[in-house]
């Protein structure tokens, strides 16, 4: 969570950016929910909350990217699939492998969940409210990482969102969320300076599990990935680098 003070900072160095607090939380829930949580887990349980409280005080969409992402083009596409469906998830895994080399990956995914909680989005729809009313509801209790109980943080419950929400598109665009769980699959290569997932442009890239105190690693979640499996990517995993260091340097200065 951030004071009052660390949020008049935020503004004032990012003027163009619209910072908020927990104020959209009733205190009460705000309470338990920080006793209950860590930190990260906190973060991640507001998810549903914050999403919900934008779209019915200022905005008929929201377009939500989780931490550790870097966007690379225009995400206007994504709000035009928006004007036209609920909500919109995107998918770990974009194609099925019938070889027995990615069942690690396979089995990896259907303990976190089917779809990826760092991209997804919402317009200002009945459906859209009750979804995310019921996804907040098992957010403020239940958004541990407890795979063997069926739980990873807030993500897990997004399996449902097929069976609540008819008016749903499923982003098949290759590049659209690449990470470390799905490198192997996007064909990724640059072509005239920017990268490339197949034919579709690289728009946002997830580092999840990146940890800046071993900047070698991409995720901790997948340790020593090896350099044919970055590909690529590389000159991207490079480029968050220092985009994060030119960041941590600004807020010293």
């Amino acid at each position: 969570m951030t004071d009052q003070s660390d949020l008049t900072e935020l503004q004032r160095n990012y003027p163009s950016i619209t910072f908020m607090n927990t104020d959209f939380l009733d205190n009460e829930i705000l309470k338990m929910m920080s006793k209950r949580y860590t930190k990260m887990e906190l973060a991640y349980a507001m998810t549903p909350f914050a999403i919900r409280y934008l779209l019915t005080s200022s905005y008929t969409q929201v377009l939500f990217l989780k931490l550790e992402t870097l966007v690379l083009g225009n995400l206007e596409s994504l709000f035009l699939k928006l004007n036209l469906n609920s909500a919109i998830v995107t998918p770990h895994l974009l194609f099925p492998d019938a070889s027995t080399f990615n069942i690690k990956q396979e089995i990896d995914v259907l303990l976190a969940g089917t779809f990826n909680g760092g991209v997804v989005g919402f317009r200002n729809t009945s459906e859209a409210l009750m979804y995310l009313d019921w996804w907040s509801q098992k957010t403020k209790s239940q958004c541990y990482r407890d795979v063997s109980n069926g739980l990873h943080f807030e993500q897990r419950w997004l399996d449902f969102i097929t069976s609540f929400v008819s008016d749903l598109e499923i982003i098949r665009n290759k590049g659209i969320n690449v990470a470390h769980w799905n490198l192997l699959e996007r064909d990724l290569k640059i072509k005239d300076d920017h990268l490339y997932a197949g034919t579709d442009k690289c728009l946002i890239f997830r580092f999840s599990g990146f940890d800046e105190t071993n900047p070698i690693d991409l995720s901790r979640y997948k340790p020593n990935l090896s350099e044919k499996e970055l590909a690529a990517a590389g000159p991207t995993f490079e480029k968050y680098k220092r985009e994060l260091r030119r960041f941590k340097a600004s807020q010293n200065a």
